[in-house]
């Protein structure tokens, strides 16, 4: 069953474990939302990136031996993963892009990205930039802001305070994030475990399977897109109770 706006009114603030939502209710909001986001653009993602995909981490892992060679040359070396990381942001901004659609109506390709390129490019680089910085100053610093930012993108896309220019989207991703961090931790760790595990799967095991590579390169390709959708109910949720939060006069 696709997720149709509009069709299905699912509660966010419900009594659970994480004590602000249902994780049932998200998990099962972020897969409807993936598979409406297949069903909105199957061209893009059924003939361009699912092959691409396919194709790159295939070759990924017959060059893996090359790789690992100290004799390969550096642009080799530093031409796959920086392949991976610009297919990756693509993917992300497709995403966003078909959320978009699905949260506020159509909109194009085109009007997408040139109204949030921009700011999704400045943001991201004063975002890579303290990471960064707090990276080379010491590791864990550096790992504590790039969780603190985890929400920019949906601030970028989806707060029309952000879009009117009163507010910074670092700053209330940042805000977002402290309210709940060890949710947002506890969510981010499992959003790395389970793609690294995938990955790992066949060595772990002791067999290494091109045909298992395929299919997990495969699933991590919906997960991309759950992970994306599955982010932004956790970004609207907390935004939902922090607005209420500042508009109750108690608090004033």
């Amino acid at each position: 069953m696709t997720f149709l706006p509009g069709s299905v009114n699912l509660m966010v603030f419900e009594t659970g474990i994480f004590g602000d939502f249902a994780i049932k209710t998200l998990i099962l909001k972020a897969h409807q939302q993936t598979l409406e986001a297949f069903r909105l653009y199957p061209l893009f993602y059924g003939v361009i990136l699912i092959p691409y995909m396919a194709l790159f981490w295939y070759l990924g892992a017959m060059l893996e031996p090359v790789l690992k060679d100290p004799a390969t040359p550096f642009l080799i070396r530093f031409f796959l993963p920086m392949t991976q990381v610009i297919f990756d942001l693509v993917l992300f901004v497709a995403f966003l892009l078909a959320l978009q659609n699905l949260e506020r109506g159509p909109q194009t390709f085109k009007q997408f990205l040139s109204k949030n390129l921009e700011p999704l490019a400045s943001e991201g680089l004063k975002a890579g930039a303290f990471t960064i910085i707090g990276t080379l100053l010491f590791v864990l610093p550096g790992i504590v802001l790039h969780l603190l930012f985890t929400f920019f993108p949906f601030v970028v896309v989806f707060d029309k305070t952000y879009a009117d220019g009163n507010r910074s989207a670092l700053k209330r991703s940042v805000q977002l994030v402290k309210a709940h961090f060890f949710t947002v931790l506890a969510f981010a760790l499992l959003d790395l475990t389970i793609p690294l595990l995938l990955i790992a799967g066949p060595k772990l095991l002791g067999a290494d399977s091109q045909i298992y590579q395929f299919f997990a390169y495969s699933f991590l390709f919906y997960f991309s897109g759950f992970s994306v959708m599955f982010f932004y109910g956790l970004y609207k949720s907390y935004e939902e109770k922090l607005c209420r939060s500042e508009n109750d006069p108690a608090n004033s």
